[in-house]
């Protein structure tokens, strides 16, 4: 197996610490600056309700992406994925459609258990999260597909991977801090 190119990877570290840069303000804007509606969401089974429904446009990616596939296979060669005579046509976006399935993945759960945990005023969290992650995903494609080098993908996937992570890192500070029972009334 070859190396990547030092060419390669400056650009991909350049494009990650851009895609973090915009997903914090991204973030920022769409949670305490826009003038969005402000939801009060008083239980925790409220919020991930809401949580739940607006995964609903969470998964447009998904749906763009199967398809993308299937219109390509319908009019190529591809359409007879066995024979293999017009895989080559389809294997980016084969290859963006897991991505996006695999950071959906991370998502979905990850938006719920922030729900679980959001104050009742912090809710805009949520749709925030949810159009960051599709036009996360927009990104990733148009740098896969449409540029000149599948390497401008990494602005996309930083975009979404920073997302994901920053929930990982907000949720476990939460069940460490504040305990897996806040919100919640034992019996």
């Amino acid at each position: 197996m070859g190396s990547s190119s030092p060419e390669d990877r400056g650009k991909v570290l350049r494009q990650s610490i851009t895609g973090i840069c915009i997903s914090a303000a991204l973030f920022i804007l769409g949670t305490f600056v826009l003038p969005f509606p402000s939801y009060i969401l008083e239980s925790p089974m409220e919020r991930v309700i809401f949580a739940l429904r607006w995964q609903c446009v969470s998964v447009l990616p998904i749906v763009v992406g199967i398809q993308v596939i299937a219109l390509t296979r319908f009019m190529t060669n591809a359409i007879d994925p066995v024979g293999g005579k017009g895989e080559h046509l389809v294997e980016v976006d084969k290859r963006c459609l897991q991505n996006t399935i695999e950071q959906f993945l991370l998502n979905f759960p990850l938006q719920l258990g922030l729900a679980s945990y959001l104050e009742s005023t912090c809710a805009r969290a949520i749709p925030t999260l949810t159009v960051m992650f599709v036009f996360s995903r927009a990104v990733f494609w148009i740098g896969y597909r449409l540029t000149d080098n599948p390497v401008n993908r990494a602005l996309g996937f930083s975009m979404t991977i920073f997302i994901n992570y920053s929930m990982i890192v907000y949720l476990l500070f939460c069940i460490l801090w504040r305990g897996p029972l806040l919100f919640l009334t034992p019996k």
